[in-house]
């Protein structure tokens, strides 16, 4: 069926990423008159998508993180997760401060911080930053009755 997208060279979104590629998922379209001209390249260590068809399409696609990715996501997690600690720890006095207040005044105390564990604390997850997606609405240029993409 010819409004198919062609799917099957997706399943290698990204083969291999350079060192100063450090971005996940690199999200920009390439017009493919800035291929043929020359002055666009492709980069032979990052994987692209070419999409084809007679009518605008939307499209989601997923590339698997690599070691390196998830433990700079392991590492940016220990980070948020040492500074909501310390900031349960001031949000900890605070409230002590508050329940000694309440109970001068015979007042309700405040609700007592809830304090960040590693099986609580969320930061998101690292495969939903290696999305890239598309929609009907964007496309790059119209050539012949047929949209294409570079992504």
């Amino acid at each position: 069926m010819n409004r198919t997208i062609l799917a099957a060279a997706l399943a290698t979104l990204m083969l291999a990423q350079s060192a100063d590629a450090m971005d996940p998922v690199y999200r920009r379209g390439i017009e493919e008159k800035d291929l043929a001209s020359g002055k666009v390249s492709l980069d032979p260590t990052k994987g692209y998508i070419y999409a084809h068809d007679s009518v605008r399409r939307s499209a989601i696609f997923f590339k698997a993180p690599t070691d390196e990715e998830r433990a700079e996501f392991q590492a940016e997690w220990q980070e948020a997760f040492d500074k909501a600690a310390k900031q349960y720890q001031r949000d900890l006095a605070t409230w002590e401060k508050g329940v000694e207040w309440a109970n001068e005044k015979r007042s309700k105390p405040p609700p007592k911080p809830v304090e960040p564990t590693a099986e609580t604390f969320y930061i998101g997850r690292v495969e939903d930053r290696m999305i890239v997606g598309y929609g009907p609405t964007f496309r790059l240029f119209e050539s012949g009755g047929s949209f294409r993409l570079f992504a």
